[in-house]
């Protein structure tokens, strides 16, 4: 009855069936022998009847584009798609487009739907789609691209780019990678030199970059937050770690590290390592983020001791050390630490 309505421009019933109802506005297809008969699909029988109010309608209410919408419609479903850009005037003038495609089960992304307007896209959000490759000009030719959203799509790789000259997206600020299937962050992040947040939670990284021995970088210099939690890492590499000379956030939570690198000059505020196999803690710690660690927790790491300089951090607010299975002389408060979770060291 839902795609029936979609196809014949009933608005009125569509909403009484999706609000009232609860008919699936994602799903009502029609099956025969267990294959879907797609104009059962009300989107797709939306764009078959031309019903850009209806259509609308379905994508506020958790439809989707199929395959079959986007290859059996393509004008009306770029319509759809363009109607959800939004342009503005920053500051000095300048038009800025942001595109936000979040949602929509798309496939796959075609340069047809934004080409035109790629030069003024300053946020791009694609997140929560079924993307598993993305045009060559995605993200790394959007000249004035500040913000970047992939999370939660089919990715396994972005774009190759060989070098600093493929790379003309300078403005870029922010990525978030997580819950795709990288197994690497993409060589390209290593060429943006003012990339403030990166975050790729939740993929299959068994390395943190992977780097052929010819490439030549200096971005990742103003890098403040770091998120690579929930992944496959085995080590941190110190000739990138050591680039990070802003880093003031890095979350390394459950993944599969053995080692924590060497301590480098950053202004570290929060270091998030626990559910690791860390074994040994570096004795520089205390040297190098005395004065700017804030939170620091191992916990549920493969540690046998408590290092002392733990207790050597400054804190003009005072805090306190919690340890549920250290001695009680350990787990005391102590003023001008900051907090440590350190509970359930094994």
């Amino acid at each position: 009855m839902l795609a029936t309505s979609c196809q014949q421009g009933h608005l009125d019933v569509v909403r009484l069936l999706v609000h009232n109802y609860d008919a699936d506005a994602k799903d009502c297809a029609i099956h025969s022998d267990e294959f879907a008969v797609i104009t059962g699909l009300p989107l797709y029988a939306a764009a078959r009847a031309g019903n850009e109010e209806i259509a609308l309608f379905l994508l506020q209410n958790g439809a989707g584009f199929s395959s079959y919408t986007l290859m059996d419609h393509p004008a009306f479903s770029k319509h759809l798609l363009r109607l959800r850009l939004q342009e503005t005037s920053d500051t000095e003038g300048e038009e800025a487009v942001s595109v936000c495609w979040s949602g929509l089960q798309l496939p796959w992304l075609e340069l047809d739907w934004f080409m035109d307007v790629s030069s003024r896209i300053t946020h791009l959000d694609l997140s929560s789609n079924c993307l598993a490759a993305l045009p060559s000009v995605v993200p790394w030719g959007l000249i004035h691209l500040r913000t970047l959203d992939l999370s939660s799509n089919l990715l396994k790789e972005l774009p190759v780019a060989q070098n600093s000259q493929e790379v003309i997206c300078s403005s870029l600020r922010q990525i978030n990678l997580s819950q795709n299937q990288l197994t690497s962050l993409p060589p390209g992040l290593l060429h943006l030199t003012q990339i403030r947040k990166i975050s790729a939670a939740k993929n299959q990284l068994t390395d943190l970059f992977d780097i052929p021995a010819t490439t030549n970088w200096i971005g990742l210099r103003k890098l403040e937050e770091l998120d690579v939690s929930d992944n496959c890492l085995t080590s941190l590499p110190t000739a990138v770690m050591h680039c990070l000379k802003s880093l003031s956030f890095l979350n390394v939570c459950r993944n599969k590290l053995s080692t924590f690198p060497d301590p480098w000059a950053c202004p570290l505020k929060h270091c998030k390592a626990s559910f690791n196999v860390i074994e040994s803690l570096p004795n520089t710690i205390s040297i190098f983020w005395r004065t700017q660690l804030q939170e620091v927790d191992f916990s549920d790491n493969s540690l046998n001791e408590l290092p002392p300089y733990i207790f050597e951090l400054e804190d003009r607010r005072g805090a306190q050390i919690q340890e549920a299975g250290l001695p009680d002389y350990m787990a005391q408060e102590r003023p001008r630490s900051r907090y440590i979770c350190l509970h359930t060291w094994k």
